[in-house]
């Protein structure tokens, strides 16, 4: 018998595709990607998820959803973006802009 959502309540991958109707496949897909978190018991072979993980990661699914933008649509935007830029910044460092800032003020003075 299931107890009732808690906030540190562990999940087997089994249970987690029973209660929330999600694939193993795709629960596979969010732990590889980093969306989830597995954990271990000792002694124990089985992955654990947290419930509350599950139902942060749908809340963020349905969100995203409701904006027009779907979590594949980002996903996709991503791949693409690591295919034809690689790891390259293209946004100037928070860092740098002070740097920069300091510089113009150095120069400024007398």
């Amino acid at each position: 018998m299931e107890q009732a959502n808690s906030v540190d309540e562990f999940l087997t991958l089994e249970q987690a595709e029973r209660r929330y109707a999600v694939k193993r496949s795709t629960l596979y897909r969010y732990i590889g990607k980093g969306y989830l978190s597995t954990y271990r018991r000792a002694m124990d072979k089985r992955a654990y998820v947290k419930a509350a993980d599950i139902e942060a990661l749908r809340r963020f699914r349905q969100t995203v959803a409701v904006g027009g933008v779907t979590l594949a649509a980002v996903e996709r935007a991503r791949d693409f973006q690591r295919r034809v830029f690689g790891e390259r910044q293209f946004s100037t460092s928070s860092a740098e802009l002070i740097e920069k800032g300091r510089r113009e003020r150095d120069e400024e003075l007398p």
